[in-house]
């Protein structure tokens, strides 16, 4: 059986649809004047349309790919995967950046809340998720979503009372400074829990300077290097060995920053942690996001860590600042 988008298949109400709701990159934009596309893949088609109600697909960011009549709800989900799959692929040959919700928090209404708002209009009501999702495809439903932004509100009192705190300190800023300020400025305008952490984790690795370890490890790393020139590696090898142990020679970023934490933050605590727990802990997951590793954890549990690192990176660049002038 073959539904394309928007027709009505005989047996629909036995049949599930797929739905995939993904969001452009910041100014990105599909160059088409049409209401949807129709891309045919075998027995079915699928749909791409503007998901929030735009005229054409170069009207919005928001798009969802649809499919239908698929015999099972697994059939619908293991075919939206395919359908992301290709659409990734494709917009990666072009240069497109999206978000496919992946790390999305999940529909905003309760079942209680669909109940009410299918009752009031009469039509079968879903959350609008980001990302990939699969219903029945009959009785057609209608999607719903909020939105809202949340502000952190300063009070003035406070901002007084720190602009007369700098000014009787007359600090001023080195460039590192300055740079780690930005990124955690910077980390306050991304939506994704994962970007803004390890935009945090970045200001902080701008203010760490790895120190030189004890003289019994300068002298092992000076026999490493030795050995490595005696022995018969081509010369491109051996440059290649005796640049990567020299970094021997002084602290691992890891234990540069949480003494720096230490140093700078004494007996402070985040997440009640103590400030070198707390680093090495953030440290460790900024290794878990940059590495691969496919066993991420939860976006909850980024986006609490990344609540918490937001203070400790501004406690930290404000400990410095102070500490330099004085």
């Amino acid at each position: 059986m073959r539904c394309a988008l928007g027709d009505y298949c005989k047996d629909a109400a036995m049949t599930w649809c797929f739905r995939l709701r993904f969001n452009l990159a910041g100014g990105v934009r599909l160059q088409s004047t049409e209401a949807h596309w129709e891309i045919q893949s075998g027995e079915h088609v699928i749909g791409v349309t503007p998901a929030d109600g735009a005229d054409s697909l170069q009207q919005s960011r928001r798009l969802v790919a649809r499919g239908s009549a698929y015999a099972s709800k697994s059939d619908a989900l293991a075919a939206g995967e395919r359908w992301r799959d290709r659409i990734t692929v494709a917009f990666a040959m072009v240069n497109i950046g999206a978000d496919f919700g992946d790390r999305a928090p999940g529909g905003g209404f309760t079942e209680a809340g669909l109940e009410i708002a299918q009752k009031a209009s009469g039509l079968r009501a879903l959350n609008d998720v980001h990302g990939l999702m699969a219903f029945r495809c009959e009785p057609q439903p209608v999607f719903l979503s909020m939105s809202g932004e949340a502000n952190r509100i300063s009070s003035s009192h406070s901002l007084a009372t720190a602009f007369a705190s700098v000014l009787e300190a007359d600090v001023t800023m080195k460039p590192q400074q300055r740079l780690a300020y930005d990124l955690y400025a910077a980390s306050q305008n991304e939506a994704s829990a994962d970007a803004q952490f390890i935009m945090l984790m970045m200001a902080l690795e701008t203010l760490i300077e790895p120190q030189r370890r004890a003289q019994d490890v300068q002298v092992l790393v000076d026999d490493m290097v030795q050995m490595t020139r005696d022995s018969g590696l081509p010369h491109s090898t051996k440059q290649s060995i005796i640049g990567s142990v020299k970094w021997i020679r002084q602290e691992s970023i890891g234990q540069a920053g949480r003494r720096l934490a230490e140093q700078q933050l004494g007996d402070k605590a985040y997440f009640d942690e103590p400030v070198g727990k707390f680093f090495t802990r953030c440290y460790g997951l900024r290794s878990t996001l940059v590495h691969g590793n496919a066993e991420r954890p939860s976006r909850d549990a980024v986006g609490l860590r990344a609540a918490h690192l937001q203070t400790f990176v501004c406690d930290l660049i404000v400990a410095i600042v102070l500490n330099d002038g004085e």
